[in-house]
């Protein structure tokens, strides 16, 4: 590995272990948004084995993501969000298979409308988050 990716990975690592639950999320979701652009431009490039690294690194990261979902207290949004995740994994198979760069563009673009939504919450989220941390008595400051 090359220092200057050692360095990143050091850099995440420390990032990941100091967010709160709304940040990480926020993380996967530019990760996701990443691979996918990655995989679209190794499509246009005709590099195909990096085009199946960055789709599977973006099916694990949606993957992770629909994982997370709470569908007991998510409701209709949680609900909502598990059939888009569905669609963007179907999507992406697609595009893998078929090397359909239009494919990849929609789904980095659903994800980017994701992202935004989850970004305009985040004060709210920030909220909640301090109301079951004093709940539960535990000192730790959300950022």
């Amino acid at each position: 590995m090359k220092p200057a990716d050692q360095y990143r990975k050091v850099d995440i690592q420390a990032e990941v272990a100091s967010a709160d639950p709304h940040k990480l999320v926020d993380m996967l979701l530019v990760g996701a948004i990443a691979q996918v652009a990655r995989a679209r431009a190794c499509t246009e490039h005709q590099d195909f084995q990096n085009k199946g690294i960055a789709v599977n690194a973006a099916v694990d990261i949606i993957s992770t993501l629909f994982s997370s979902l709470d569908q007991d207290k998510g409701g209709d949004v949680a609900g909502n969000l598990a059939a888009l995740y569905t669609y963007m994994l179907e999507a992406l198979a697609i595009a893998h298979a078929e090397s359909d760069t239009a494919k990849f563009s929609e789904v980095e673009r659903l994800l980017r409308t994701v992202k935004e939504g989850w970004d305009g919450i985040r004060e709210e989220a920030l909220q909640v988050l301090a109301a079951r941390s004093a709940e539960s008595g535990e000192k730790k400051p959300l950022k």
